[in-house]
C-alpha cells in the first residue's frame, strides 16, 4: 500500500482513505517508524493508541524475518507526529531524526487491552513494512529497569529471509523527503517531487495531535 500521496499530517487520518478497512479491523490507528541518530543510531517504533503513540526503541530496526526476533525497549508515550528534523545540540536525544516509514496499522485486537496484557498482533500498512507483526512484552529480569518486547515478522506473503533482504540496509531514505540521516543532517532540501508545501495554519482543533513540539 503506497501512501505517497497522503504525506501531509492531516491527511494520516484512518478514516479519509482507508474506510473500506474499518470493517476487518477493530483497530485501525496510525503507525510511524523513524530512524535516529542521536547519542546511539536507533529507529523509534511508533503505534498509535487513543491520542498518542505508544513507542520503542529498536536497538537494530525491523526485520522481515519470522525467524529473527528484533529488541524493541518501551519508552514513553509521544503526541502524534510525523515531522523529520534535526534535534539542536544540547536537547536531550540532539541528532537527525528521519520519517524511514509510515502509514497505518490494523489489528482485530484492542490495542491498549492488548499491550497491557503482552501481546499486540497487528497487519502493517506502511510504504517499506507490510504485513502481520507481533509485539510480545519479554518476562522481566531482576537486572533491568526497561521494559522489554519483541517485535517479530509474521510467516506471510510480505517475510523475507534477511539473508535475501536486509530492508535497513537497502531502505536508508526517508519516505517524505527521499533524504538520507546525513542530508537531513546537513539541512539539504526535500528531494522529493511534487510533494506540496507545508500549511501555514491547521485547525486549533487538530494541534494536540499534530504538533512539531517532537519529543526524541
Amino acid at each position: 500500500m503506497v501512501l505517497a500521496a497522503h504525506h501531509d499530517q492531516e491527511l494520516l487520518n484512518p478514516t479519509s482513505y482507508a474506510s473500506e478497512w474499518h470493517s476487518q479491523y477493530k483497530s485501525l490507528w496510525r503507525y510511524v517508524a523513524k530512524w535516529h541518530d542521536a547519542t546511539r543510531l536507533h529507529f523509534d517504533f511508533r503505534l498509535q493508541c487513543s491520542r498518542v503513540f505508544k513507542s520503542w526503541v529498536l536497538p537494530e530496526g525491523p526485520c522481515l524475518d519470522p525467524n529473527v526476533k528484533r529488541l524493541a525497549i518501551l519508552v514513553d508515550d509521544h503526541e502524534i507526529n510525523f515531522s523529520e528534523r534535526v534535534i539542536p545540540d544540547g536537547k536531550y536525544g540532539a541528532g537527525p531524526v528521519m520519517v524511514w516509514d509510515m502509514g497505518l496499522f490494523g489489528s482485530n485486537q484492542d490495542v491498549g487491552e492488548a499491550l497491557r496484557d503482552g501481546q499486540l498482533r497487528f497487519q502493517l500498512y506502511g510504504e517499506k513494512l507490510l504485513g502481520g507483526w507481533t509485539l510480545t512484552r519479554c518476562s522481566p529480569r531482576s537486572d533491568q529497569r526497561q521494559t522489554r518486547w519483541e517485535l517479530r515478522k509474521v510467516l506471510d506473503a510480505e517475510a523475507r529471509s534477511l539473508q535475501e533482504v536486509d530492508i535497513v540496509a537497502e531502505q536508508f531514505r526517508s519516505v517524505l523527503t527521499r533524504r538520507t540521516l546525513d542530508e537531513i543532517a546537513r539541512h539539504m532540501p526535500s528531494l522529493a517531487p511534487g510533494r506540496p508545501p507545508r500549511k501555514k495554519t491547521r485547525d486549533p482543533n487538530q494541534l494536540s495531535l499534530f504538533t512539531d513540539d517532537f519529543r526524541p
